[in-house]
């Protein structure tokens, strides 16, 4: 009776595994085990529970597209799956409860050429709670892990090599966790956020990305237009481009779609190690040239906005969004908008009204919106104002950066910044026009700019500028340059 109970109790706890052998899947590294696979995801969307592959080489075709899975785990430890054609290899949409983990997502032959038509090794859409944990994702013809659309992820310890375009990519995504994965070889961003600015799409908002590993890629980390944001303890080493770059970005923005004003607020770059910046590098197999000191190459951390037709780093005091917002003139001579913008207009935020630049001197919350003063006459027949394509709330500190090749921080046109704490070594390699000033903080205002150390112990010394401010009600104090 005792041995019948243990043999039940065994049972009930192997319940809900499914295998994918089981269905055929031979996993020599020569048959084609497509059929097996997708018969196997096929079942775990019926019943849910854990998909194992047993140690093996598992050849498959194309992209595998995988709809509606529901508390389920696909774990892939120990097992090496190899996609004989040079596309994307496994998409999850509507998924709730995933977990995917383990593995080498690889192919048959290794990817030389970006297919931007296709789809990535991972691709996870429309989602909410999904985990990706120890994957090491060996080459890509686009994205190396990709999620759109999704709520509540975490993508933890994973390695990411050779890939064609961002290493992990994140767009228009919510609650997000990217912590300890390390990213070598990647021929664009390694880490990336992005809200595009699409009206009928979700914000980019709550994301905190932490010691992660980043070696030789085109950029380090990104976060175009997306709000309460951490980088924290990440090591960013070798890209052509950035360390660090926090947009508000106009490039993508379809005003069709709605599109006017995908804003930067509440980012954090604390504790990070920047080393040699903006430099050039061999990625995959091509030798790039780091042309980009004008651009998000200009610094190893760089705090801008990017101008849909200007181009690169530009002062969003002086550009203004594509879209037109209403307001209505009050009793007291005041304007009145809606109440949705209660967090752009703020004393001393500059807009465009009627062709001309103004700056607002009052706004208070009240019941029907947001009311506000501005320092210009309005002309008549005039029933909308654009906004500044600024950045608020952005602290850096107690990061270090070591050898950039270009300037150490670039930051423009934002408000409520602090600069605490950040050392600077040994930069401006190239010596160009553009890569001259260490830190440097160009419009904007509120800034602190206190207690970094700013050292060159080359001879020369090419530190050419070590410190330019010129952003309005700046505090600088205490810092050090040698």
């Amino acid at each position: 009776m005792r041995n019948f109970i243990f043999a039940m109790a065994v049972s009930l706890l192997a319940f809900g595994d499914i295998h994918v052998r089981d269905f055929g899947a031979k996993g020599d590294g020569r048959t084609d085990d497509t059929q097996a696979v997708v018969a196997a995801f096929d079942r775990l969307k019926s019943e849910g529970g854990v998909l194992k592959f047993a140690p093996g080489k598992y050849v498959f075709k194309g992209l595998l597209k995988v709809a509606g899975l529901s508390n389920s785990v696909v774990d892939f430890s120990g097992a090496t799956l190899l996609n004989a054609e040079q596309k994307g290899s496994f998409h999850f949409d509507k998924c709730e409860g995933l977990t995917i983990r383990g593995g080498i997502l690889t192919y048959m032959e290794m990817p030389f050429k970006g297919n931007f038509s296709e789809e990535h090794p991972i691709y996870v859409t429309d989602s909410k709670n999904v985990r990706i944990e120890g994957v090491h994702v060996l080459g890509s013809v686009f994205m190396g892990i990709a999620v759109n659309h999704c709520n509540y992820v975490w993508v933890v310890n994973c390695r990411l090599e050779r890939i064609l375009r961002d290493g992990i990519h994140f767009v228009h995504s919510q609650d997000i966790t990217c912590t300890g994965n390390h990213v070598f070889q990647a021929s664009d961003d390694a880490i990336a956020l992005i809200d595009y600015g699409h009206g009928k799409a979700q914000r980019t908002i709550r994301a905190i990305v932490a010691n992660n590993i980043i070696r030789e890629t085109y950029a380090g980390m990104s976060c175009v237009g997306a709000q309460d944001v951490i980088f924290q303890g990440n090591h960013v080493e070798r890209t052509i481009l950035s360390g660090c770059q926090v947009t508000t970005n106009d490039r993508f923005a379809r005003p069709a779609d709605g599109a006017g004003c995908t804003r930067v607020a509440r980012v954090k770059v604390i504790g990070n190690r920047f080393v040699e910046n903006c430099r050039d590098l061999e990625l995959n197999g091509v030798k790039i040239k780091a042309n980009g000191q004008a651009s998000t190459g200009a610094a190893a951390i760089v705090v801008a906005y990017i101008d849909f037709k200007e181009g690169w780093v530009r002062d969003g005091d002086k550009f203004f969004t594509r879209m037109g917002y209403k307001f209505t003139r009050t009793e007291q001579g005041e304007l009145m908008a809606d109440a949705s913008l209660s967090e752009e207009l703020f004393p001393g935020r500059v807009l465009s009204i009627g062709g001309k630049s103004a700056s607002v001197t009052s706004a208070k919350v009240t019941a029907k919106g947001i009311q506000f003063g501005i320092d210009q006459e309005i002309p008549e027949g005039v029933e909308t104002f654009e906004l500044g394509r600024i950045l608020t709330d952005v602290d850096i500190v107690d990061n270090e950066v070591i050898r950039s090749y270009a300037c150490g921080l670039a930051m423009y046109g934002t408000y409520r910044a602090r600069i605490i704490n950040n050392r600077f070594f040994n930069c401006n390699s190239y010596d160009t026009q553009w890569t001259q000033t260490i830190l440097g903080v160009m419009g904007g205002q509120d800034v602190e700019i206190l207690g970094n150390w700013i050292h060159d112990n080359r001879d020369p010394n090419l530190h050419r500028h070590p410190l330019h401010v010129s952003a309005r009600n700046a505090r600088v104090e205490g810092n050090r340059v040698e």
